[in-house]
């Protein structure tokens, strides 16, 4: 079971192609300024994503900062826009996985995930999408839940910086999984 709010990739069948980067998490607030902690962590996501496209010769337009809401809490968002014509799963498979899921630069971070991380991924940070009528439509998969006969794990993650408090992260990452654990509590009562 998944709940992202991250489009990876929309292609429609008029050659028009979208993203976003998203990145960067707090507690949903009044419009105030993002810290910089975030911001960093969001320029990484932006820049890959442009870059990774320019690689492709997809020139890309990126929109104004936004505030995304997702449950109690906000990321920040530049949606990103091209025109291109071509197979959309090529585009997907050079996005994918940003930075918001892995981390920079790419090939150590999934290097250090290898070595470190005690537990499989499984579903987590993949995509998923569909292709109907209107085109091609792929999510990050974020925020998604293993089950098996007894028990869940839930997945989510943390944008950590060299400017990251873990007691912050811990904290953002709690309120990532609220959304899928407030579903899966719901359908248990």
């Amino acid at each position: 079971m998944g709940a992202s709010p991250e489009l990876l990739l929309e292609c429609d069948n008029a050659g028009n192609l979208s993203t976003m980067s998203l990145a960067g998490t707090r507690m949903k607030s009044s419009n105030a300024a993002w810290d910089d902690k975030n911001r960093e962590e969001h320029d990484y996501v932006t820049r890959y994503i442009v870059d990774k496209l320019s690689s492709l010769g997809i020139n890309a337009t990126v929109g104004c900062a936004e505030n995304v809401g997702y449950g109690a809490i906000e990321h920040l968002c530049h949606r990103i826009t091209a025109r291109y014509a071509g197979n959309p799963f090529i585009v997907a498979d050079t996005l994918s996985p940003t930075p918001a899921l892995a981390g920079t630069p790419l090939d150590k971070a999934l290097n250090d995930i290898t070595l470190n991380e005690r537990h499989p991924r499984r579903c987590y940070g993949g995509y998923v999408g569909m292709t109907d009528s209107r085109g091609t439509h792929i999510f990050v998969n974020l925020r998604c839940v293993h089950f098996d006969e007894s028990r869940y794990c839930i997945y989510a993650g943390g944008g950590i910086t060299a400017k990251s408090e873990s007691a912050t992260e811990w904290d953002e990452t709690s309120a990532k999984s609220q959304v899928l654990l407030n579903a899966i509590n719901q359908s248990l009562s």
